[in-house]
């Protein structure tokens, strides 16, 4: 029955992060749309020859490199879960009356779980096309590189100095440990590819809207008619220039 529970857990949580983006992504996707300003011909016998600006809506799905960010984010965000009990079990390690020194679930491991839950909403805000989208994603990755890359440092440093501090001892890893060294790593990869995807999300954003697009400018401004020659009468020739 555990065993059974092990596999269908993590089996839901995958269903319900790719059930929950491709919702988000349906809903978001049409915001994406470009619109471009097109010039198009006057319809009438005698007003053909003048021209009128119009805009035009063209399809276009989120960029893929956003797509993969927000996906990744939402994975990175729902280890808050399993991280509260983890963590909980950890500082209570560290801090009962046998050590009595914090170390690296206290230094880390509760600063770790706001910052999973920002990721979390990261992933669900980040197919929105919307400067804000952008501005949590580049806060998010600037605190997970500065968290995880601190992390790498003082636990390397826990391994290598020989020091007898009780707070560097319980950062000290073992095979178990390898895993949240991998998982930071992961943690630094994945930050940088979302300062990436920012860029993206960024330019398309821009080169699909209108409003501050210098074509639209020139497109809608007035176009002066052209009218037709005047006819000469009978019997009267039209004057030297």
């Amino acid at each position: 029955m555990f065993a059974l529970f092990c596999i269908m857990a993590p089996a839901g949580v995958v269903a319900a992060i790719l059930g929950t983006y491709f919702a988000l992504h349906a809903r978001n996707r049409a915001a994406w749309n470009a619109v471009e300003p097109v010039m198009v011909d006057r319809a009438g016998a005698y007003r053909s020859s003048q021209k009128t600006a119009g805009l035009v809506e063209r399809i276009r799905d989120v960029p893929s490199a956003v797509q993969a960010a927000a996906i990744m984010a939402m994975f990175f965000g729902v280890m808050w879960l399993p991280s509260i009990p983890i963590v909980g079990i950890g500082v209570a390690i560290e801090l009962d009356g046998s050590h009595g020194a914090p170390g690296l679930a206290t230094f880390f491991g509760i600063p770790g779980i706001p910052l999973s839950i920002a990721h979390l909403v990261l992933g669900i805000r980040f197919t929105k096309r919307s400067e804000s989208a952008r501005g949590i994603a580049r806060g998010v990755a600037i605190w997970a590189l500065v968290h995880n890359f601190v992390l790498l440092v003082v636990t390397f440093l826990a391994n290598v100095s020989g020091s007898s501090s009780k707070s560097l001892e319980l950062m000290k890893l073992d095979a178990a440990g390898l895993v949240i060294l991998l998982y930071a790593t992961a943690s630094i990869a994945y930050a940088i590819f979302a300062l990436y995807a920012a860029k993206v999300h960024e330019s398309l954003d821009a080169l699909g809207r209108v409003d501050a697009s210098p074509e639209l400018e020139a497109a809608m401004a007035p176009i002066a008619p052209i009218l037709p020659t005047p006819p000469v009468s009978q019997g009267q020739a039209p004057s030297w220039p």
